[in-house]
């Protein structure tokens, strides 16, 4: 009686796990589909397609169609954004030398995947070394934009003009081309010792109307008479509405005893001996289409026997009765010496006037 019982049993617990195989099955097939070789997504070999995997490790919120749609375009634009990088490069002197032996860091943006969809971008540092002609190369690299980020050597100044960057993932515009056979060129400038230099520098009003100032830059003064440079702006018309027009304006600075020289130099660190003349002129058209109203001139200058090289900015829009004019020198006070190489650790201390000393009484 009781084997009848279990073999009963048996039979109905075989029954109940046959009826819920043949249930689960249609779910089991709905939720993993097979896949025709039509709705296969096909995607470039430097960029793999998202699968699941992707979508268990990605941070992006949404439906799985979209989430991967967006994974897709993330890689794309990264992929764009790596493109293949050389670079040709030659370091000369303030002379037109090559420069062997020259420390060269380059630095690349790089985009790399975080996670799927997420992106970060990563600067890649190489350094080289110029050869025997100063030249040096980076090939065979990826990234965006690559950063001349220093040159070094010892006895030597990197131009402030060498450390610029290049763009490989931009509009036509403005996409760097390299070649190998025009490299881009560097300068470094060979010491040769500086000399103690007295840093001056103004900042003031001046007029606008025409009105000359007089500048002592060793007192870093307005002066009345004597001094070292006379600046003169002219506007028309005087009066403006700041930032709402545009306007003609001139303006001149001249040397009270000596010359200027107007100078795009790279460095400043040696005054001309010749060719300077009375006085420089800046001219700004209304109609200029690269018209502004602040303008900055470089200018090397001989005063009293002693050189100079200065830099002066204009900033001509004010609606006040003044407007904003800077000045700034590096002076060398020994008499005749063009040396304008400037070390910090050199400064010359000077009081830009006598002081009245007043006696200390006695307790």
């Amino acid at each position: 009686m009781k084997k009848k019982y279990y073999i009963i049993i048996g039979l109905v617990l075989a029954l109940i796990i046959a009826w819920l195989l043949l249930m689960s099955r249609p779910r089991l097939e709905k939720t993993a589909p097979a896949v025709t070789e039509s709705q296969k997504v096909t995607s470039p070999t430097s960029s793999p397609a998202p699968h699941a995997d992707d979508l268990a490790k990605t941070p992006l919120a949404g439906p799985p169609a979209e989430v991967i749609k967006r994974i897709e375009q993330v890689r794309g634009a990264m992929n764009d954004a790596n493109q293949p990088i050389s670079f040709y490069g030659t370091v000369i002197d303030q002379d037109g030398a090559p420069l062997p032996g020259v420390k060269v860091t380059l630095g690349v943006r790089r985009t790399s995947e975080l996670l799927p969809g997420i992106t970060t971008d990563n600067s890649d540092r190489f350094t080289l070394t110029t050869n025997q002609a100063g030249r040096f190369q980076l090939t065979n690299k990826k990234g965006a934009l690559l950063g001349v980020k220093a040159l070094e050597k010892t006895g030597y100044e990197t131009s402030p003009q060498s450390i610029r960057y290049y763009w490989y993932y931009e509009n036509e515009d403005k996409k760097f081309r390299p070649n190998a056979d025009n490299p881009e060129t560097f300068r470094m400038w060979k010491l040769a010792g500086a000399e103690p230099l007295l840093r001056k520098g103004i900042g003031t009003g001046i007029p606008y109307d025409g009105t000359s100032v007089i500048f002592n830059l060793q007192t870093e003064r307005k002066v009345t008479a004597g001094g070292d440079v006379k600046v003169t702006l002219l506007r028309t018309p005087l009066q403006i509405i700041r930032g709402q027009q545009k306007y003609d304006w001139t303006a001149t600075i001249e040397a009270v005893d000596g010359g200027v020289i107007a100078s795009n130099d790279e460095f400043m660190y040696r005054a001309p001996e010749s060719g300077y003349q009375p006085k420089l002129t800046i001219s700004m058209s209304a109609q200029d289409p690269k018209w502004t109203a602040d303008k900055e001139v470089s200018f090397y200058l001989k005063s009293r026997g002693l050189y100079a090289r200065v830099q002066a900015k204009f900033m001509t829009d004010s609606d006040r009765s003044d407007t904003g004019f800077d000045i700034s020198a590096y002076i060398n006070p020994k008499v005749g010496s063009r040396n304008l190489e400037y070390d910090p650790t050199q400064d010359i201390i000077k009081d830009p006037l006598p002081r009245t000393r007043t006696a200390t009484p006695t307790p």
